[in-house]
C-alpha cells in the first residue's frame, strides 16, 4: 500500500487547529459597562385614575311577549321548512347546512329573550319548547345522525 498511494504508515500530521484565545474578561467588561451606563429617567407626570367607562346611548335590551312570538314563530317556520328539505332526496347534508346555522343562531337568541323577559309564563313556556326543538335539531344535525 505505501507503494501504491506514497502514504507511509506515519500519519501525516495536518496543521492541528488552533483554539481560539479566550477572550479574557470581556463578557465582565461589556456587562459592567452596561451597568454603569444609567437608562434615562422617566419624568413623573399627573395622570388622572381611570375610572368606568361610562355609556349613555346603551339602551339594554328587553324583550316584549311579541318580540318572543315573533322568534318562536320564525323557529318554528326554519323547522317546517328544514324537516322538508330532510325528505328532499336531491338536498345533501351540505346543501341543509346554512340552514342548521341559521337555527342554530335563531334558537339563541330566543332563548336570550326568553331569559330576559319577565312576560306571562305561558308565553315563555311556548318559546321554551320552539327553543328547545330547534337545539335539539342543531344537535342532531352536528351529531351526525343523518349521515
Amino acid at each position: 500500500m505505501v507503494n501504491i498511494s506514497g502514504i507511509s504508515d506515519k500519519s501525516q500530521q495536518v496543521n492541528p487547529v488552533k483554539k481560539q484565545e479566550k477572550a479574557d474578561g470581556v463578557f465582565q467588561k461589556t456587562l459592567d459597562n452596561a451597568i454603569a451606563t444609567k437608562a434615562p429617567q422617566m419624568q413623573k407626570t399627573n395622570a388622572m385614575q381611570l375610572g368606568e367607562i361610562r355609556t349613555t346611548n346603551i339602551n339594554p335590551v328587553n324583550f316584549t311577549s311579541l318580540d318572543i312570538a315573533k322568534k318562536s314563530d320564525q323557529v318554528l317556520s326554519m323547522l317546517e321548512n328544514y324537516s322538508n328539505d330532510l325528505l328532499n332526496p336531491s338536498k345533501s347534508l351540505r346543501d341543509l347546512e346554512p340552514q342548521i346555522k341559521q337555527l342554530k343562531k335563531d334558537t339563541e337568541e330566543l332563548m336570550e329573550g326568553i331569559i330576559s323577559s319577565d312576560e306571562d309564563d305561558n308565553i315563555r313556556q311556548h318559546a321554551a319548547q320552539c327553543a328547545m326543538l330547534g337545539s335539539l335539531e342543531v344537535m342532531k344535525f352536528e351529531r351526525g345522525d343523518y349521515v
